[in-house]
């Protein structure tokens, strides 16, 4: 890798012809880890003149107590040294990278933001998708489970054999043999721990160049392609396409030709709002230590994602030019369902509103019911795609209340179960909640969202609502399977959700 002392400086137009030069980015602080030979400990570094490239560190904490942070307490002493031997393991582990790619700066989230400043905090995690971008490299603790865990880990020889090569000039070993299976990028980085976590997928996204750390190997990802120790060969993103959608995602924004291809109007292929779905299915199954950090830990790539699709309104998850399909992830199987968290994070027609997967259909949908969205989404802090205290959309569409529906008066429980033993397992016409151990509320009403033909009769999709007298709204309390007919003599009305 070649050494690139300095970041990237960009070139804008001016005004009048010629260009002008943009500074280049800087986080607010870096841990300067002092020359290769490790003769200065690092410190804590906070300059606006600093000069020179940074590397940034994706890691699992493990627990507060395993990893070094600051605070207000300690950043004064820290400004003075950072003693290495005070380090966690997989600090220590970074420090040392970074001085033998011969770099001087480094970024680990738990040094360089004070972590019991609310306000610092909500600055710096502003700034995560130019931290990260802008880094010269990341280097990616991809197996360790904790800042005690390392990021080094032992490597065992099993029936190595040395081989020498017959032209080598200059004699001895060329090259060792062995009938070990070492572990792949996929074990490594695919199926690794930080696969778990939520706040690692833009950690893997966003960064120009991850150096992952494996069991056995590690392995060097960028936008040509994927190559690992134990090959010389190269591949390429579309081998991993299919089950890595954080790959594709993190493909999709570094590519300098088009992002997306015109696509059918299914909810994960049309795209470019279809590749955001299919990302947020992946990160619905990662788990983050605290819920509130829902929208936060997805707020760096939200925001590359939207100036690549020229600046989408962003809320709450969820895109404006897209919110017909956004709406309609359907709650997975009873076992599997998510529940509602004990503090609202997001309005309740957001995906991030509730804890669990969440799966977007892939078929079609042949006709959007809504009309006139009228989006109004408040964010906590000074970043627009973080975390929000309060979302709401008014909407003219379809209202029925369910109980008065095809499939859901009592008078159609025994077609119901007669339809059902014909074709099992019935699925046209259901209900599912999207917290299945609380008692459906009364009244529930259905607002007709999109139809399609799925090879069949027409079927419609619509979110289960109940209204809020106190609140003038309604609130999602789920999504349902209808039959299209109930709404043909419905007039639409405008009402509002939260």
């Amino acid at each position: 890798m070649a050494n690139h002392s300095e970041c990237r400086v960009k070139r804008l137009p001016a005004a009048g012809g010629g260009e002008i030069e943009q500074k280049p980015f800087f986080p607010t602080r870096l841990i300067d880890v002092g020359p290769k030979d490790g003769s200065q400990e690092p410190f804590l570094e906070e300059s606006e003149h600093r000069r020179g490239a940074y590397l940034t560190l994706s890691y699992r904490w493990g627990g507060p107590e395993s990893v070094t942070q600051t605070t207000q307490a300690t950043i004064t002493d820290y400004k003075r040294r950072l003693m290495f031997s005070s380090l966690c393991k997989t600090f220590q582990d970074a420090v040392t990278v970074t001085r033998k790619l011969r770099q001087r700066y480094l970024w680990i989230d738990s040094i360089c933001i004070i972590q019991d400043s609310p306000e610092d905090k909500a600055q710096e995690l502003a700034k995560m998708a130019d931290i990260y971008e802008n880094a010269l490299l990341t280097i990616s603790a991809s197996i360790s489970t904790s800042g005690t865990s390392g990021a080094f880990y032992p490597r065992t020889t099993i029936n190595m054999v040395a081989v020498p090569l017959i032209n080598n000039p200059g004699g001895g070993t060329g090259s060792f043999v062995s009938d070990r299976i070492l572990s792949t990028f996929e074990e490594d980085v695919l199926t690794g721990s930080l696969s778990a976590r939520g706040w690692c997928l833009q950690e893997r996204i966003l960064p120009r160049r991850i150096l992952h750390f494996g069991r056995d190997q590690s392995h060097w990802e960028c936008s040509a392609g994927i190559l690992s120790e134990n090959s010389s060969e190269r591949r390429t993103r579309a081998q991993f396409t299919a089950k890595d959608d954080a790959g594709d995602m993190r493909q999709r924004l570094a590519s300098d030709g088009p992002l997306w291809e015109p696509s059918s109007h299914a909810v994960t292929s049309r795209e470019p709002h279809g590749s955001w779905y299919r990302m947020v299915e992946t990160y619905t199954k990662r788990q983050l230590t605290e819920g509130t950090d829902k929208l936060p830990a997805l707020s760096g790539v939200a925001r590359r994602f939207a100036a690549a699709i020229c600046n989408d309104a962003y809320i709450s998850g969820l895109w404006a030019n897209d919110l017909p399909a956004g709406l309609m992830p359907p709650p997975p199987a009873p076992r599997a369902a998510p529940r509602s968290p004990a503090q609202p994070r997001a309005p309740t027609w957001s995906w991030a509103s509730v804890d669990g997967a969440v799966h977007y259909p892939c078929s079609p949908f042949d006709h959007i019911h809504l009309e006139a969205p009228a989006i109004y989404n408040h964010p906590v802090g000074p970043d627009p795609f973080g975390a929000v205290d309060f979302g709401m959309f008014e909407i003219t569409g379809h209202v029925r209340a369910l109980d008065t529906m095809f499939g859901f008066r009592k008078e159609d429980a025994e077609q119901m179960e007669e339809a059902a033993r014909r074709i099992p397992p019935i699925d046209l016409i259901r209900a599912d909640y999207d917290d299945p151990e609380t008692a459906p509320l009364v009244p529930v009403v259905c607002l007709l969202v999109a139809t399609r033909a799925p090879g069949g009769p027409a079927l419609g999709y619509g979110l289960l609502l109940h209204y809020i007298e106190a609140q003038g709204a309604f609130r999602r309390v789920g999504l349902a399977q209808v039959w299209p007919g109930d709404f043909v003599r419905v007039e639409k009305i405008r009402i509002k959700i939260i």
